[in-house]
């Protein structure tokens, strides 16, 4: 019984380091931002500005809390400068769940290519080998084509399909 008690009272310790951490992780991003907003002399209420932002953090592994990004305001159209990737496609290309959750809206296109030609459930099967997020991804991008009437595989790739 009273190893029972300890391993309880280890484990909400390890839960309240685990809170103080995500605490201090959203304190560094705000921080972050902050700096590079001056830095870059960036305007706050510039979302592509805010969207690079947190893709450089991405593409240098530097640890950051995507919520506070999506607070401060993104555009998840915005595009990388030097690969043509989304936002989708980082967290896609890198494994980032966390950040994928945060994408799942309806103003995000999952139909856009980057560079290569490449979806990004592309990315999500190549890359991370994350076949459930490949998997909800495609199926994601089927709905927003059909939807929008567009052919994305095949010689007509691209052409909007006339239905009659």
């Amino acid at each position: 019984m009273k190893n029972k008690e300890n391993d309880l009272r280890e484990g909400f310790n390890a839960h309240e380091d685990i809170n103080e951490l995500d605490a201090r992780v959203r304190e560094g991003t705000k921080r972050l931002l902050e700096h590079f907003r001056e830095e870059r002399r960036a305007d706050p209420t510039d979302n592509a500005q805010t969207t690079q932002i947190l893709i450089d953090c991405l593409k240098d592994a530097t640890v950051v809390d995507p919520q506070v990004f999506f607070y401060s305001g993104i555009d998840p159209l915005h595009r990388d400068s030097d690969t043509g990737m989304t936002l989708l496609h980082f967290a896609a290309g890198y494994d980032d769940r966390d950040l994928l959750r945060l994408l799942l809206a309806p103003d995000t296109d999952y139909t856009m290519k980057d560079r290569h030609g490449r979806f990004a459930s592309t990315l999500a099967y190549e890359c991370s080998r994350d076949f459930v997020m490949g998997r909800l991804l495609i199926k994601k991008q089927g709905e927003q084509a059909r939807e929008r009437g567009v052919i994305l595989y095949g010689p007509r790739a691209g052409m909007i399909s006339l239905q009659l």
